[in-house]
Protein backbone atom coordinates (compact mmCIF):
# COMPACT_ATOMS: atom_id res chain seq x y z
CA UNK A 1 0.00 0.00 0.00
CA UNK A 2 2.55 1.93 0.96
CA UNK A 3 3.91 1.63 -2.68
CA UNK A 4 0.83 2.80 -4.16
CA UNK A 5 0.73 5.56 -2.08
CA UNK A 6 4.20 7.01 -2.70
CA UNK A 7 3.47 6.54 -6.90
CA UNK A 8 0.49 8.06 -6.57
CA UNK A 9 1.84 11.46 -4.96
CA UNK A 10 5.03 11.17 -7.33
CA UNK A 11 2.73 10.95 -10.31
CA UNK A 12 0.53 13.85 -8.56
CA UNK A 13 3.49 16.00 -8.05
CA UNK A 14 4.75 15.44 -11.85
CA UNK A 15 1.66 16.32 -13.35
CA UNK A 16 1.19 19.46 -11.32
CA UNK A 17 1.58 22.71 -13.38
CA UNK A 18 2.80 26.17 -11.78
CA UNK A 19 0.82 29.34 -12.74
CA UNK A 20 1.84 31.04 -15.92
CA UNK A 21 5.42 33.01 -15.07
CA UNK A 22 6.05 36.37 -16.86
CA UNK A 23 9.34 37.00 -18.36
CA UNK A 24 10.51 40.62 -19.99
CA UNK A 25 11.36 40.75 -23.46
CA UNK A 26 14.63 42.38 -21.97
CA UNK A 27 15.68 39.73 -19.09
CA UNK A 28 14.88 36.59 -22.04
CA UNK A 29 16.82 38.28 -24.43
CA UNK A 30 19.75 38.21 -21.91
CA UNK A 31 19.62 34.63 -21.57
CA UNK A 32 22.62 32.24 -23.10
CA UNK A 33 20.04 30.32 -24.73
CA UNK A 34 18.71 33.61 -27.17
CA UNK A 35 22.49 35.10 -27.24
CA UNK A 36 22.80 31.90 -29.09
CA UNK A 37 20.40 32.42 -31.48
CA UNK A 38 20.65 35.98 -32.28
CA UNK A 39 21.56 37.19 -35.50
CA UNK A 40 22.71 40.73 -36.14
CA UNK A 41 21.43 40.20 -39.78
CA UNK A 42 17.86 39.96 -39.05
CA UNK A 43 17.12 42.27 -36.51
CA UNK A 44 14.30 41.81 -33.64
CA UNK A 45 11.65 44.95 -33.00
CA UNK A 46 9.73 44.42 -29.75
CA UNK A 47 6.05 45.46 -29.50
CA UNK A 48 5.78 49.28 -30.68
CA UNK A 49 9.47 49.68 -30.96
CA UNK A 50 9.87 51.97 -34.08
CA UNK A 51 10.99 49.85 -37.40
CA UNK A 52 12.81 51.05 -39.90
CA UNK A 53 11.16 51.80 -43.32
CA UNK A 54 9.46 48.81 -44.80
CA UNK A 55 8.48 48.07 -48.23
CA UNK A 56 6.89 44.99 -47.61
CA UNK A 57 5.69 42.91 -44.62
CA UNK A 58 3.80 39.84 -43.94
CA UNK A 59 1.25 39.37 -42.38
CA UNK A 60 1.34 38.61 -38.48
CA UNK A 61 2.35 34.88 -37.72
CA UNK A 62 2.39 32.85 -34.42
CA UNK A 63 4.95 31.19 -33.46
CA UNK A 64 4.54 28.35 -30.24
CA UNK A 65 7.45 26.33 -28.89
CA UNK A 66 7.68 23.90 -25.88
CA UNK A 67 10.69 23.02 -23.92
CA UNK A 68 10.51 19.50 -23.13
CA UNK A 69 12.46 17.69 -20.45
CA UNK A 70 12.74 14.01 -19.36
CA UNK A 71 14.49 14.99 -15.72
CA UNK A 72 11.66 15.16 -13.36
CA UNK A 73 13.15 18.39 -11.60
CA UNK A 74 13.90 20.07 -13.85
CA UNK A 75 14.36 24.19 -13.74
CA UNK A 76 11.30 25.85 -15.03
CA UNK A 77 13.08 28.83 -15.73
CA UNK A 78 15.53 27.31 -17.94
CA UNK A 79 12.27 25.11 -19.77
CA UNK A 80 10.78 28.85 -20.73
CA UNK A 81 13.83 30.36 -21.92
CA UNK A 82 14.44 27.31 -23.95
CA UNK A 83 11.47 27.62 -25.49
CA UNK A 84 11.50 31.36 -25.87
CA UNK A 85 15.06 30.50 -27.72
CA UNK A 86 13.22 27.83 -29.80
CA UNK A 87 10.86 30.47 -31.02
CA UNK A 88 13.78 33.37 -31.47
CA UNK A 89 14.94 30.71 -33.61
CA UNK A 90 11.89 29.78 -35.69
CA UNK A 91 11.37 33.16 -36.43
CA UNK A 92 14.74 34.04 -37.66
CA UNK A 93 14.87 31.13 -39.72
CA UNK A 94 11.73 31.80 -41.93
CA UNK A 95 12.73 35.62 -42.07
CA UNK A 96 16.10 34.58 -43.74
CA UNK A 97 14.18 31.45 -45.81
CA UNK A 98 11.95 33.68 -47.54
CA UNK A 99 13.76 36.26 -47.97
CA UNK A 100 12.47 38.85 -45.23
CA UNK A 101 15.89 40.80 -42.74
CA UNK A 102 13.33 42.09 -39.98
CA UNK A 103 11.18 40.96 -37.35
CA UNK A 104 9.01 43.16 -36.07
CA UNK A 105 5.95 43.99 -33.96
CA UNK A 106 7.11 40.75 -31.56
CA UNK A 107 4.49 40.30 -28.29
CA UNK A 108 4.06 37.74 -26.31
CA UNK A 109 0.89 35.93 -24.79
CA UNK A 110 -0.49 36.65 -21.70
CA UNK A 111 -2.63 33.61 -20.81
CA UNK A 112 -3.81 35.16 -17.39
CA UNK A 113 -5.69 37.96 -19.68
CA UNK A 114 -5.80 36.19 -22.82
CA UNK A 115 -4.55 39.32 -24.83
CA UNK A 116 -0.87 39.74 -25.74
CA UNK A 117 1.91 42.21 -24.26
CA UNK A 118 4.39 44.08 -26.01
CA UNK A 119 6.76 44.15 -23.11
CA UNK A 120 7.13 40.41 -22.71
CA UNK A 121 5.54 36.97 -22.38
CA UNK A 122 4.26 34.68 -20.20
CA UNK A 123 5.53 30.99 -19.82
CA UNK A 124 3.20 27.99 -18.97
CA UNK A 125 5.89 25.85 -17.58
CA UNK A 126 5.16 22.30 -15.87
CA UNK A 127 7.47 20.18 -14.22
CA UNK A 128 8.49 17.96 -18.03
CA UNK A 129 7.55 21.32 -20.30
CA UNK A 130 6.77 24.72 -20.87
CA UNK A 131 5.32 26.55 -23.51
CA UNK A 132 5.57 30.01 -25.41
CA UNK A 133 4.11 31.49 -27.63
CA UNK A 134 4.82 35.07 -29.62
CA UNK A 135 2.71 36.71 -32.61
CA UNK A 136 5.37 38.43 -34.95
CA UNK A 137 5.66 40.43 -38.34
CA UNK A 138 8.77 39.87 -41.05
CA UNK A 139 9.22 42.48 -43.08
CA UNK A 140 11.91 43.86 -45.81
CA UNK A 141 13.13 46.82 -45.13
CA UNK A 142 13.96 49.32 -48.24
CA UNK A 143 17.54 48.67 -47.71
CA UNK A 144 16.77 45.22 -48.65
CA UNK A 145 14.59 45.51 -51.16
CA UNK A 146 16.86 48.51 -53.05
CA UNK A 147 19.66 45.79 -52.40
CA UNK A 148 17.48 43.17 -54.23
CA UNK A 149 16.70 45.44 -57.06
CA UNK A 150 20.86 46.28 -57.55
CA UNK A 151 21.56 42.55 -57.84
CA UNK A 152 18.73 42.06 -60.20
CA UNK A 153 20.27 45.13 -62.31
CA UNK A 154 23.83 43.50 -61.99
CA UNK A 155 23.87 39.90 -60.76
CA UNK A 156 27.53 40.29 -60.28
CA UNK A 157 26.74 43.14 -57.42
CA UNK A 158 25.71 40.20 -54.88
CA UNK A 159 28.74 37.85 -55.07
CA UNK A 160 31.72 38.32 -52.33
CA UNK A 161 33.75 41.39 -52.74
CA UNK A 162 36.63 39.48 -53.43
CA UNK A 163 34.84 38.27 -56.87
CA UNK A 164 35.58 41.22 -59.45
CA UNK A 165 33.94 41.93 -62.85
CA UNK A 166 36.27 41.65 -65.55
CA UNK A 167 36.61 44.56 -67.44
CA UNK A 168 34.97 44.37 -71.15
CA UNK A 169 37.30 44.50 -74.37
CA UNK A 170 36.00 47.05 -76.64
Amino acid sequence: MRRFVLLFLVLATCSVRAEPVFYSFTDALASKQAKKILDPSVPLFFGNQIAPALSEKARPDIYTRSAITPFLWDDPVKLCLDAFADDLEAMIDDAKRHDYDVVLNIVGWGYGGGKYRDDGFECDAGRHSSEVRLQVVLGVTQAAAQRAQDIERDPCAGHHPSVQKRPRKT
